[in-house]
């Protein structure tokens, strides 16, 4: 009789199972838990993680606007001004 494994399968004590019939499969809630709710679950995190992980590609985008109006030193709209936008880094 193997003692260690007595002592670690513990908590799945059964009085009609003996030690040297080894380890049992899981019946009712703890098999669908272990067959289907875990793994099922495992892929819904990683498919949520990658669906938010992706989220900050969105903001990668190939053009820009810039909006403003042009006012004068009381605060005034100057109507038919042009803005010219330079890029003296490149």
């Amino acid at each position: 009789m193997n003692h260690r494994r007595l002592i670690n399968d513990a908590w799945t004590y059964n009085p009609n199972i003996r030690a040297e019939d080894g380890p049992q499969q899981p019946r009712g809630w703890r098999a669908l838990l272990d067959n289907l709710l875990v793994p099922v679950g495992f892929i819904l995190a990683l498919v949520l993680l990658s669906i938010l992980m992706s989220h900050s590609a969105f903001a990668q985008t190939g053009s820009g606007k810039i909006a403003g109006s042009v006012t004068d030193t009381t605060g005034a709209g100057i109507s038919g001004s042009n803005v010219a936008l330079m890029d003296e880094g490149g």
